[in-house]
C-alpha cells in the first residue's frame, strides 16, 4: 500500500531520527519495498514503499527541490500525469515530483488540479508553511496531531502515538458515532488529540503554529445537465467510466485482482478492462476472485460472473463461503488499530486478497462505491414529472407502490409532502447495498440500535441521519441532496479505506474505479431519474454497457445480499464467539451500551422473538477495544 509519516518541530530544532524510524518500523505493511527517510533541519520524514508495478513512472514517494528548501512527501496515484507536464518528463517523473512541480509553479491553489488518489505534506522552507492534503474520495489517509512545539503527521494514527510524549487516550465521540450505525464523521479520529484530514481537505500550518483548513474540491455542480438526447448521458457515463478503468489498469506489469460479483459494478469494470484489452490498449490482464455459495444457493452469482468472465477470458478463483463466515475465525477479524471499523463479511475479503496475492497480483478493485454512484433510492418521480415525461412517470409510479406495499395516500405523502429520508447508515443497511425500497418513515431514524445508550451518544452530540464530507449547498434539491448523502457518506469512505488496509496487510493496494472525482461530479450534475429508478434500477450503467458487457449478463445482473451467510453464523457457526463477545462486554462496562439489554435482544433473535437488528456496530467495537485498549 505504501505510505508516508513524518514530523516538523516548530521551534526550530532538527528533528530525531529515531523518533522517524519508530513511526516508520510501527507499520511495516505499508513498506513491503522499503523506507526512504529525509531529515532537514526541523523537518523529517519518512517515504513507506511499495512498487505500484507501473511501467511509467518511479516508486519514489520523496521529491526535493535543491537549494528552495522545497520538500514533497507523497502516497499518490495521480491520474492526469500527462496534463501536469510534458509528456516525456511525465513519463519519468515520480508522483512526488509531478506534485512539487505543480506546488512550485502554482501554489495551493493548484491542488484540485490532482487527479487521482493521493496523500500528501508539502514543506516550504521560504515561506515557512506546512501544507497536508488529502485526495477528493478520501482514497488515501492522512492524520495529524498539532503540537506546541511541533506537527506529527501519518498515513496511520497509530504511527503517531509511538512519537515521545503523545498520549493514547480513546475519543469517546467516535465511539459514540461509530455505535450510531458506523457513521463516524470524517476528520474525527478515535484517538483524543489525533485528527484525520477529509477528503478534499488541505490543512496549512504556520511556525507559529496557527493553522487553516480548506476544501480544495466541491462535489456537487453549480449547474444541472441538460441534454436532448438519453444517449447522451449513456455516452457520457461510459466515456467517464472507461477513462477511470483506463488509468488504473494502464501499463501495470503484473495481473491485477478483481472482487467479481454478478452484479453491475464490478462486472462493469471487468467487462471494460476485457474490451479496452481488445482494443488493443496496454491495459493489465484481470484475476477475478468470487464467493461461491454452496449451501446457500439464493446468495450464488456464479452463473452471471461467469458471463462476464468467459467472454473476456478472465481466471476466476472460486472462494467457498463456508470458510467466510462472519466471526468463526477470529484470525480474520482483527481490527485495524486506527478504527473498529470492519464489514460484515471481513473473512471474504481476507480470503480473496490471501488467495490474489498468493498468485501473483498487487492490486485488487473492488466495485463498492458503484451503488451509491448510480443505484440506491432517490427518488426519481418528480424528477419525471418535472421533466414532463408523463408515461415514465406512471410506470415509475406503479414500480413505486409494489416495491413500497403502501397505499396511495401514504406513497403520495412519502413522495411530495415529506421526501423519503436518508438511507440509515448501518452496516446492515449497507450490507443489503443501499437495496431497491423506498423509505417512508415518518419520524427521524433512531440513534443506534435499542441497546446502545441514548444517553451516551447525546452526550456526544450523535444525531439521526448520515455523515457526509464537506456541506452540501443551499438550493440543492432533494434528489441530488440525496445522491450526495450516499456519495460521501463516511460509511462509504471508511468502508474503502476499511478495504485499502485490508489489502496492505497482504501487500496489496486497491484500486476502485467508481471512486473517481470526475464520476461523482458527473452523477450529481446529471438528472437523478436518468441514473436509476424503481422501474429501472442502474438504468444508466445498464444501458452504457450495452456493446461491452454481455446483454444476458447485464439483463442478469442483480444485487444479491449474502445476508443469510451472516445470520447462520450468528445462530451457529459463530455463536460461541458472539457470546463471549456479549457475555464480558467492553461497551458495557464502559456505559456505552445495556449489556443486559444486548443479551436479552440477541437471546429474543436466536429464539424468533425478534428480527434481526444492528448488532455489528457493536460487535467490531468490542474487538477493537479488547485488542487495543
Amino acid at each position: 500500500m505504501g505510505g508516508i509519516c513524518g514530523i516538523l518541530r516548530l521551534d526550530g530544532r532538527p528533528v530525531s531520527p529515531p523518533e522517524i524510524e519508530a513511526m516508520a518500523s510501527c507499520a511495516p505493511h505499508l513498506s513491503p519495498d522499503g523506507i526512504l527517510y529525509h531529515f532537514d533541519g526541523p523537518l523529517g520524514v519518512a517515504c513507506l514503499l511499495q512498487d505500484s508495478g507501473m511501467r511509467d513512472r518511479q516508486v519514489d514517494a520523496l521529491a526535493v527541490s535543491g537549494g528552495s528548501g522545497h520538500v514533497v512527501v507523497a502516497h499518490a496515484r495521480l491520474d492526469n500525469r500527462q496534463e501536469l507536464q510534458d509528456g516525456q518528463t511525465a513519463k519519468m517523473a515520480s508522483d512526488a515530483e509531478l506534485i512539487l512541480t505543480l506546488m512550485q509553479q502554482r501554489g495551493d491553489q493548484a491542488i484540485d488540479k490532482l487527479l487521482g488518489d493521493f496523500a500528501f505534506v508539502w514543506w516550504n522552507a521560504e515561506s515557512g508553511l506546512l501544507h497536508l492534503a488529502r485526495d477528493a474520495m478520501g482514497m488515501r489517509t492522512l492524520y495529524y496531531r498539532l503540537e506546541h512545539d511541533r506537527v506529527l503527521f501519518a498515513s496511520e494514527a497509530h504511527q503517531l502515538l509511538v512519537a515521545s510524549g503523545v498520549p493514547k487516550r480513546l475519543n469517546e465521540r467516535a465511539v459514540a458515532w461509530h455505535l450510531a450505525g458506523m457513521q463516524t464523521p470524517p476528520g474525527i479520529s478515535f484517538y483524543e488529540g489525533i485528527e484525520e484530514l477529509e477528503p478534499a481537505q488541505l490543512v496549512t500550518v504556520n511556525m507559529q503554529g496557527q493553522y487553516q483548513r480548506r476544501q480544495f474540491w466541491q462535489a456537487v455542480p453549480r449547474e444541472t445537465l441538460n441534454y436532448r438526447d438519453d444517449n447522451e448521458y449513456v455516452d457520457h457515463l461510459r466515456e467517464i467510466l472507461l477513462e477511470a478503468v483506463r488509468c488504473r489498469l494502464h501499463s501495470i506489469d503484473s495481473p491485477v485482482a478483481i472482487s467479481l460479483s454478478g452484479g453491475m459494478d464490478s462486472a462493469s469494470v471487468a467487462s471494460m478492462a476485457g474490451w479496452l484489452k481488445q482494443q488493443g490498449e496496454p491495459v493489465a490482464p484481470l484475476r477475478a476472485y468470487s464467493w461461491a455459495f454452496n449451501e446457500f444457493p439464493q446468495c450464488d452469482e456464479r452463473e452471471n460472473i461467469y458471463r462476464v468472465a468467459s467472454a473476456y477470458q478472465i481466471p476466476v478463483h472460486e472462494i467457498d463461503a463456508s470458510l467466510t463466515y462472519p466471526l468463526h475465525d477470529l484470525a480474520l477479524h482483527v481490527p485495524h488499530p486506527d478504527d473498529p471499523f470492519m464489514t460484515m463479511y471481513q473473512a471474504f475479503m481476507h480470503k480473496g486478497l490471501e488467495a490474489a496475492r498468493r498468485e501473483g497480483t498487487r492490486s485488487m478493485i473492488y466495485g463498492n462505491r458503484g451503488d451509491v454512484m448510480c443505484g440506491g433510492s432517490v427518488d426519481s418521480l418528480t424528477g419525471l414529472l418535472t421533466a414532463r415525461r408523463w408515461q415514465e412517470a406512471r410506470t415509475e409510479w406503479h414500480s413505486l407502490r409494489q416495491l413500497s406495499n403502501s397505499s396511495t395516500a401514504r406513497l403520495l405523502f412519502a413522495i411530495f409532502l415529506k421526501p423519503p429520508s436518508s438511507q440509515q447508515g448501518t452496516p446492515w443497511a449497507m450490507a443489503r447495498k443501499m437495496a431497491q425500497r423506498v423509505r417512508l418513515a415518518s419520524r427521524p431514524p433512531p440513534l443506534g440500535a435499542d441497546h446502545v445508550r441514548q444517553e451516551f451518544l447525546a452526550r456526544h452530540g450523535v444525531v439521526p441521519g448520515i455523515s457526509v464530507q464537506g456541506e452540501i449547498p443551499s438550493g440543492v434539491s432533494d434528489a441530488r441532496r440525496q445522491r450526495y448523502e450516499y456519495v460521501f457518506s463516511s460509511f462509504v469512505t471508511r468502508g474503502l479505506t476499511n478495504a485499502s488496509r485490508a489489502a496492505a496487510a497482504h501487500g496489496m493496494t486497491v484500486l476502485d474505479p467508481w471512486s473517481d472525482r470526475r464520476l461523482a461530479s458527473f452523477v450529481l450534475a446529471c438528472p437523478q431519474h436518468q441514473l436509476t429508478r424503481a422501474s429501472e434500477f442502474k438504468r444508466l450503467p445498464r444501458r452504457a454497457m450495452r456493446g461491452i458487457m454481455p446483454q444476458h449478463a447485464i439483463d442478469s445482473a442483480r444485487k444479491v445480499s449474502p445476508e443469510p451467510l451472516y445470520e447462520r453464523a450468528l445462530r451457529q457457526e459463530a455463536y460461541v464467539n458472539v457470546m463471549a463477545l456479549i457475555r464480558d462486554s467492553r461497551c458495557a462496562g464502559q456505559g456505552y451500551v445495556d449489556g443486559d439489554r444486548l443479551h436479552s435482544d440477541f437471546e429474543d433473535y436466536m429464539n424468533g422473538r425478534r428480527p434481526m437488528f444492528d448488532l455489528w456496530s457493536t460487535l467490531s467495537l468490542e474487538l477493537w477495544l479488547r485488542e487495543y485498549f
